[in-house]
């Protein structure tokens, strides 16, 4: 059995054991598994070096594993010993164990990132730090060249009359730390060096003055080369000697004269002087530079070592449970962003869509004259179904690959990058859905889906293309908006995601002032404490501003190209675009908002309630929106929040409760807020059946009804995986459908047993769920309707923003929301303003919706069992009134979506009685 064990300071004893661990791993590699950096802080003399943070590993009581911390410039560096013997699951296992101790380390020590480096990295090794939910940070490669160099490639490179002299000791220190820091100044290890840093490497038996060459300029170091020679080891003595450009660096006001050649040249000179035959470097992947340089002058790589990134949250115990949430893990599609296996299918992506425009071409789909379908057509039809079905599936895997790293660390800007280079390629394949709704649309899709099976399959979204094909421009036109959008809306909408997701900010807290992510600061707003969540609220009103700028750029960016296109494809109004893309008619969706107009004075009702009890005279502040009631149960851990949920679905169908734990044990969940994770929650569909689903876990109870939320969405990929990917493509309002008829499991679950003060609390956690969807986005879709109205004459700027959003949330919130407290930076805060408009009222159609249907459940069981994995299953083909038939329900009548909201209001009144009776509400008792 392992044992692991945190040294905040290694022992003498503690030292020399891994000094000799150390001492092993080199004599069976030949190389030392330490940096000079790590060595050294190993090595140095305790009484005038600080003693390194480190992890052991002991088997048996012998040191199998040694993790060593150490500070570099703004972040941590941990590197590991791992004994020779140990190989496969042991080894994968010890090391798994030691990273964590040591990242647990830096929690305990204010947090931070951290840069793991793995040596020969290899696809067992990407596998691993997959499976940690770790990402890839810098690649350094070790490159070697013989020696000497030919006499062109050093005449090329001289540096004339400049002469190059060596280090002094005692004189040189002040000019070299001046240069080595401005050149190195981002980087996490050479950067912020000290002269003791120095001094340190000056008394080590390998450092040579005479190998420290400088290049003076002006009367001040402009550039230096540092070599160093390996002298082989009493176990390497066959082995010869090497000479390594330590450190090569150039002063930034010296940039461009040529001096990094040759400088690399002078030491390679100076190495092969000493009879050294082999010269050697590292330098980082991304250098594309240094790369281009080293090569040129007959260096090639000979080892890649692979730093892995990890941030660290400060350890808050008073904020969120201690206990390890879980990470998602996306080895299983590929090891990392830069393995074999993903580069490959980037470039293959590429080639799939060319071959996809090819196919369209080469079968003609584009608009013509319409006429009668023919058998021809109707297999030109099956031909281009399946190539675009192949494709659109492989590019939305890869999506959702680079998705998963953007969304957990909007600052990763390869993942960016390739998130970008993705979007091109959708831009190419978006116009060929264009072209085949014209095409459908002259032939007609009853007519072709006669002639085969395959296209009869897509009868539905072949149908709504065709609708489609009357509000489209012309094929050029289309085209170049789908690719104009990719710098427009599309980066406009990313633009807001990043800066959202990276702002962080100061909340003065009861126990001091802390600087946390704004995902955290958000979370409060469900913390048991009154002062919490004020500070978080009031925190929130001062960092918001600090991006509204741009955040209104976007906004005007992406309304103003909205309502451009929308009057090219010939829609009335912004609305009717988006119920044509949501499957909803225009009859159906004024029902539904006539009902929410008659239910708005119920809500207030609630909220002034639920103000009472939280000891407010007159209406409730907008940072008691959704606080948990005084007499609440305290936060909840993720096990026993994971556990309701898995409860609640099993008592539906064993089906159900297998996503949960599907969800758990393959790990499909990211649940801890940190920054520069994206806010709020969601579920993307990944592989198959398998999902993604981004949590911001705050121990709350609504957390957990969250967590049943998004679940939801997974069980329904599950039943859409069989279907093709023109199939899946389930629009919002549907889409809510599984998610609400879950979260609702958990509610009528709980509902079902609680009594007295914890029915009530629960009760409250679902009517804050519920406000929500039907309030405040009814805000959200008044404040969106303003914008696009007003969009259409001139820009907005930040405060005509703030003064919309205020009117609206006061249209909505009336006499149940105190006004003065009213939040006007939502417009900020939400994403779904920034994507494709009117994004919001779909969630409130998915609540009433999921309701009515979990009527309809608790009616004949059995009856909605054998028929509502099929219904999820044909969300993406079938309209939503044509889904609402097939289970008896007329949505484009007003009085489904008034008995929906029954259900709503109906918990009101128990909230109401409920709160009376346990003598909670003070108006019962002659209050105000």
């Amino acid at each position: 059995m392992i044992e692991i064990e945190l040294h905040d300071a290694v022992t003498a004893a503690c030292r020399a054991e891994a000094i000799q661990l150390v001492g092993t791993v080199q004599s069976a590699t030949g190389r030392r598994p330490l940096s000079d950096r790590l060595w050294l802080d190993l090595v140095g003399d305790p009484a005038t070096h600080e003693p390194p943070v480190a992890v052991h590993a002991r088997s048996d009581g012998h040191l199998v594993g040694h993790a060593q911390l150490g500070r570099t410039n703004d972040a941590w560096s941990l590197e590991l010993v791992i004994h020779p013997e140990l190989v496969g699951d042991n080894r994968s296992a010890l090391i798994t164990g030691l990273v964590r101790r040591a990242t647990d380390a830096v929690a305990e020590r204010g947090g931070g990132t951290v840069h793991w480096w793995a040596t020969d990295v290899d696809a067992s090794t990407e596998h691993l730090a997959g499976a940690l939910g770790v990402r890839s940070g810098r690649t350094l490669h070790q490159m070697r060249v013989a020696l000497p160099l030919a006499p062109t490639t050093i005449a090329r490179a001289g540096l004339g009359d400049r002469a190059l002299r060596s280090f002094v000791v005692g004189q040189d220190e002040r000019a070299w730390l001046e240069v080595n820091n401005a050149a190195f100044a981002s980087h996490a290890e050479q950067g912020g060096w000290d002269e003791a840093t120095l001094s340190q490497r000056e008394q080590q038996p390998w450092f040579d003055a005479g190998g420290l060459l400088l290049h003076e300029r002006d009367g001040r170091l402009a550039a230096f080369c540092w070599t160093k020679i390996h002298e082989p080891t009493a176990s390497e003595a066959a082995e010869e000697r090497i000479g390594e450009i330590y450190v090569i660096a150039v002063h930034p006001d010296f940039h461009g004269l040529g001096l990094g050649r040759s400088l690399t040249v002078a030491g390679l000179v100076s190495i092969a002087d000493r009879g050294i035959h082999t010269g050697m470097l590292y330098v980082d992947g991304d250098n594309v530079a240094a790369l281009g340089l080293y090569r040129a002058l007959g260096f090639a790589v000979t080892r890649t070592d692979q730093a892995y990134l990890i941030h660290v949250e400060p350890k808050q115990t008073d904020l969120i449970d201690p206990i390890e949430l879980p990470r998602w893990s996306v080895v299983d599609l590929h090891p990392s962003l830069t393995s074999r296996s993903f580069v490959d299918a980037m470039e293959s992506i590429g080639s799939d869509v060319g071959r996809l425009e090819v196919t369209f071409d080469e079968a003609g789909i584009r608009a013509l004259e319409s006429r009668p379908a023919t058998a021809d057509d109707a297999e030109a039809a099956a031909q281009v179904l399946r190539a675009y079905n192949d494709t659109a599936t492989n590019l939305a895997q890869l999506q959702a690959y680079v998705y998963a790293t953007v969304s957990t660390d909007t600052r990763h800007e390869h993942a960016q990058s390739l998130l970008s280079e993705l979007a091109t390629a959708d831009a190419r394949v978006r116009p060929l859905l264009a072209r085949l709704a014209d095409w459908v649309h002259a032939l007609g899709a009853d007519a072709l889906a006669a002639h085969d099976d395959l296209v009869a399959d897509h009868l539905g979204p072949l149908q709504r293309l065709s609708e489609r094909a009357e509000h489209q421009m012309h094929e050029a036109e289309e085209g170049l908006y789908a690719e104009l959008a990719t710098t427009g809306s599309s980066a406009w909408g990313r633009l807001q995601g990043d800066i959202t997701s990276q702002l962080a900010t100061d909340v003065a807290l009861p126990g001091g002032v802390r600087h946390l992510p704004m995902p955290a600061v958000r979370g409060m707003a469900t913390s048991p404490d009154p002062a919490v969540r004020r500070a978080a609220y009031d925190a929130e009103l001062v960092a918001w501003p600090t991006v509204a700028t741009a955040c209104a750029a976007a906004m005007n960016a992406i309304k103003g190209e909205a309502n451009t296109v929308n009057r090219r494809r010939t829609w009335s109004s912004p609305l009717e675009a988006s119920l044509y893309a949501n499957s909803v008619s225009r009859p159906t969706f004024d029902a539904m908002q006539a009902a929410i107009v008659a239910a708005l004075p119920r809500f207030r009702e609630w909220m002034r309630c639920k103000a009472r009890l939280h000891g407010h005279q007159g209406p409730l502040p907008w940072w008691d929106l959704v606080a948990p009631l005084p007499i609440s149960p305290g936060n909840i851990g993720w096990d026993e929040g994971i556990g309701l949920v898995r409860n609640a679905f099993s008592a539906y169908s064993p089906a159900l409760a297998t996503v949960v734990d599907r969800a758990v044990d393959e790990q499909w969940i990211d649940a801890a807020p940190r920054e520069g994770k994206v806010g709020g929650a969601f579920c993307m569909s990944f592989i198959g059946d398998r999902s993604l689903v981004l949590l911001n876990w705050s121990g709350s109870v609504e957390s957990a009804q969250t967590t049943a939320h998004e679940l939801g969405h997974a069980y329904h990929n599950v039943q859409l995986a069989p279907r093709t990917a023109l199939q899946r493509r389930v629009p919002m309002a549907l889409a809510e459908t599984a998610s609400i008829f879950c979260e609702t499991l958990v509610v009528e679950a709980g509902l079902a047993h609680l009594r007295g003060n914890d029915r009530l609390a629960l009760l409250d956690v679902d009517l804050q769920g519920s406000n929500q969807v039907v309030v405040d986005i009814h805000s959200r879709f008044l404040f969106e309707t303003e914008v696009f109205a007003r969009r259409q004459r001139r820009t907005l700027g930040v405060s005509e923003l703030n003064e919309m959003m205020r009117a609206a949330q006061a249209d909505a919130y009336g006499d149940g929301l105190d006004q003065s407290t009213a939040h006007p930076h939502m417009w900020i805060v939400k994403p779904h303003y920034y994507g494709s408009h009117f994004y919001n009222w779909p969630y409130t159609y998915g609540l009433l919706f999921g309701l009515g249907l979990y009527a309809q459940y608790t009616a004949d069981p059995q009856r909605f069992q054998a028929g509502y994995d099929d219904l999820l299953s044909r969300a993406g083909m079938n309209t939503a009134e044509e889904l609402g038939e097939a289970f008896g329900l007329d949505v484009a009548g007003e009085g489904f979506w008034t008995a929906s909201l029954d259900v709503v209001t109906a918990r009101i009144d128990q909230y109401q009685r409920l709160a009376i009776e346990l003598g909670l509400d003070p108006a019962a008792q002659g209050g105000t």
